[in-house]
């Protein structure tokens, strides 16, 4: 009878991940199907004490994989984050891993269908994680309102205000001259949303998709 290869532990994993800084796109490949291979494995047996500092860790990892994903148009690139949000599936489910803000604000652009960074297998992994994270609506009502609409949308939003407003939103007491630099300001600042900033529509669209009437009025 054939031996089941034993995983590797936590920590090894971690460390394995980390060291892939810097490799080329089949290392990395394969060294996150080993990880999710291992860590499937691995959420069926009896858990360590070092074991969530090892899963925070993996998770960063993660999180710097999927920040790649998104600023390339590369197909292999997008396998790739498809076998790292099925590992952050794993973490989620199997593992009863909160992630943090930072990271599931990466993940809310991979919902996308539309986006040119994302597949239709990673929309759906990426959707299961945010669901599973966020079940709670008042913890999703925090994420929307804090993480993505005050540190991540508003400060973008800023940038091109028109002059008559202030960053916070409320009507400044410009005189009329002053309005004018700024409105020649705000229309010579590029658009945030362009560019490396493209993944702001597909976040603003999920965040106003989830959002109830609650939230809304928060």
């Amino acid at each position: 009878m054939t031996a089941v290869p034993q995983p590797n532990s936590m920590i090894d994993t971690a460390d394995q991940l980390e060291a892939l800084e810097g490799a080329d796109l089949e290392s990395r490949r394969k060294s996150l199907a080993r990880a999710h291979a291992s860590l499937e494995t691995s959420a069926r047996l009896q858990r360590k004490p070092s074991d969530e500092s090892a899963i925070t860790r993996i998770a960063e990892q993660l999180h710097q994989q999927l920040l790649t994903g998104r600023a390339t148009k590369d197909g292999e690139e997008r396998h790739i984050c498809e076998i790292a949000l099925e590992i952050f599936g794993v973490l989620s489910r199997d593992f009863g891993h909160a992630l943090r803000d930072e990271i599931l604000t990466v993940l809310v652009p991979y919902t996308d269908p539309e986006a040119t960074w994302t597949t239709p297998s990673c929309t759906a992994l990426a959707s299961k994680v945010l669901d599973h994270q966020l079940a709670d609506e008042a913890k999703k009502a925090d994420f929307i309102v804090e993480a993505l609409l005050g540190r991540q949308i508003r400060p973008e939003l800023s940038k091109i205000r028109p002059g008559r407003l202030t960053p916070a939103g409320r009507k400044a007491e410009y005189e009329e001259s002053d309005i004018r630099v700024a409105g020649l300001a705000s229309r010579e600042t590029p658009l945030p949303w362009k560019g490396k900033g493209a993944h702001l529509i597909s976040t603003f669209r999920w965040a106003i998709e989830e959002s109830n009437v609650s939230i809304m009025w928060y």
